[in-house]
């Protein structure tokens, strides 16, 4: 009659060998470590694109353009627009890396602004205001804590001196920006007359819309919800996470194949103590099943040793590259669900890896006592 092998037994055994039961352990937590960053980054990245927009706001660009920075729009539909009863209108002109921090080096993007925006963003001012006057900026937090910059020192716009009147504190996107203010950047830049866009508060896309189309010159122009803008611009991270996915999934193979091997060899090793099992009456698919059991603790126990590594990632900044091409702070954030999907691929990736180990294990024979013990 045979038994089957008691759970205790399996996990006994694993701490009779601890050496390779924590390299497994190891294996498991790189694996689990690094597909948490990956999608902790990506959760990271669409909550800074939600951050950055406002439900209330509509944003008016070059139909044929995905991005502010370039685009071109007439200033002549900022003035169509501001007919509208009861709307906002903050006309800007971006540059994804127009200005130049002291060192040298560190490239800040720039937006020129007028007194409406104040009116369409969520900012809180730390010192200083606005910038009003030709050849004057404010920066945003990150610019300044990334710079070393203040009110009264200079930042090079173009080539050119512009002196720090304010800092600012807003979305991560708006803080990793310097505001400069709107004519005098047009002028200094070449692009008098002309925009990036616009920022419209007040009013529906379809009323944005007719208005627009009621003038030739700007019937070119697209009206969409800030929401859907920033929607728009979120293909980066649907690259990153197909990026991740695919270096998820070779780094899987590898953990896949080590942790087999190494549970190979875990079996080698115990041969004479199967052989003993099979003896004692214990059934090959008992044996199949200890051994399988006992990876699969090895993958949670992986799992779990990765979900706490990234408790920590979450008090690590990733400078990352936007759709605009400009360099801002994301933070990893890593929730239940993060966790949850991969405790579930790691317990799969153990349980694969534990097959081809576990039938070795179960087709010991018992002659090889005898083998063992001479």
């Amino acid at each position: 009659m045979t038994s089957p092998v008691p759970v205790r037994y399996a996990v006994r055994s694993l701490v009779r060998r601890r050496g390779t039961a924590l390299l497994c352990v190891a294996v498991f937590a790189a694996e689990a470590l690094m597909l948490l960053g990956c999608l902790g980054l990506l959760r990271g990245m669409r909550g800074f694109m939600r951050s950055a927009a406002d439900p209330a706001n509509l944003i008016v660009l070059e139909r044929a353009v995905g991005m502010l920075e370039h685009s071109r729009v007439p200033a002549a539909a900022a003035d169509a627009l501001a007919a509208l009863p009861g709307t906002v209108v903050s006309p800007e002109l971006v540059f994804g890396d127009l200005a130049t921090a002291p060192d040298g080096t560190t490239s800040v993007p720039v937006r020129g602004v007028g007194p409406a925006a104040e009116a369409v963003r969520r900012v809180r001012w730390l010192a200083g205001a606005l910038p009003t006057h030709d050849r004057e900026v404010a920066l945003g937090d990150a610019v300044a804590k990334a710079t070393g910059l203040d009110v009264g020192g200079t930042l090079a716009v173009d080539g050119t001196p512009y002196r720090v009147v304010g800092r600012f504190a807003a979305s991560p996107l708006y803080e990793a920006e310097a505001w400069a203010a709107l004519r005098g950047l047009q002028r200094d830049t070449g692009n008098e007359g002309l925009l990036s866009g616009l920022v419209v508060r007040g009013t529906t896309v379809d009323a944005a819309l007719a208005t627009l189309r009621a003038d030739p010159r700007l019937a070119e122009l697209d009206v969409r919800s800030e929401v859907d803008y920033f929607k728009s611009q979120a293909h980066q991270a649907r690259l990153f996470a197909l990026l991740a996915l695919v270096f998820g999934a070779t780094l899987g193979l590898g953990v896949l194949f080590g942790s087999a091997n190494t549970m190979r060899l875990f079996v080698e090793a115990r041969r004479a103590e199967l052989a003993t099992l099979r003896a004692l009456g214990f059934a090959r698919h008992a044996l199949f099943a200890a051994t399988l059991l006992q990876i699969t603790l090895l993958g949670l126990a992986g799992a779990a040793v990765g979900a706490v590594g990234a408790l920590g990632l979450a008090f690590v900044p990733v400078t990352q590259l936007t759709p605009g091409f400009r360099t801002v702070t994301i933070a990893v954030a890593v929730g239940p669900g993060e966790v949850a999907v991969v405790t579930l691929v790691t317990l799969s990736l153990a349980s694969i890896a534990g097959l081809v180990p576990a039938v070795r294990a179960s087709r010991v024979a018992v002659a090889e006592v005898l083998s063992h013990a001479t």
